[in-house]
């Protein structure tokens, strides 16, 4: 194998290429936007693997998910560079808002929002819901539920809303 087609030399020139643009090493991935993260994420596992590091990216922001997601999955456990682990962090980053969903239909959205949430560290599970503000266990520290009437509560923290 020549030196230029080694997944790590090529990860090395994505990793560098992408710092220069965005300035310090350090915030390379607060200054990123989200498509630029997902688009460095998809170069940098491709380049992580032999296997598919050719596989064509695609133009649309769906496709290039679906790659991300799919390169991820078939992932060897081995090191990846910290700068790419930093852009990986804030990329999955997720709010799961629960605005007045009830009990009677969880499995609709509260439920999925719940094992979403205790999938992804970085996720935060918040939840307003008059009398019905509530997560299990599992997630209270990635949780923030309040009980009240979304229109009042909205407005004490927003101000007037229709």
């Amino acid at each position: 194998m020549n030196v230029s087609d080694h997944p790590d030399h090529i990860l090395n020139e994505i990793q560098t290429t992408v710092v220069e643009a965005a300035g310090k090493r350090d915030d390379l991935s607060e200054k990123m936007t989200q498509n630029e993260r997902l688009d460095f994420l998809v170069e940098a596992f491709k380049a992580d693997s032999v296997q598919y590091k050719d596989i064509k990216t695609p133009a649309d922001a769906d496709g290039k998910r679906r790659i991300l997601r799919s390169l991820m999955n078939i992932r060897m456990p081995k090191r990846m560079d910290d700068s790419v682990l930093a852009v990986q962090d804030e990329y999955l980053r997720v709010l799961c808002l629960e605005l007045g969903v009830g009990s009677n239909t969880p499995m609709i959205i509260k439920y999925p929002f719940w094992q979403m949430t205790n999938a992804n560290e970085k996720a935060v599970y918040a939840c307003l819901n008059y009398g019905e503000a509530y997560c299990p266990r599992q997630i209270e520290k990635q949780a923030i539920c309040l009980s009240g009437d979304i229109r009042e509560t909205m407005n004490e923290i927003r101000g007037d809303i229709v």
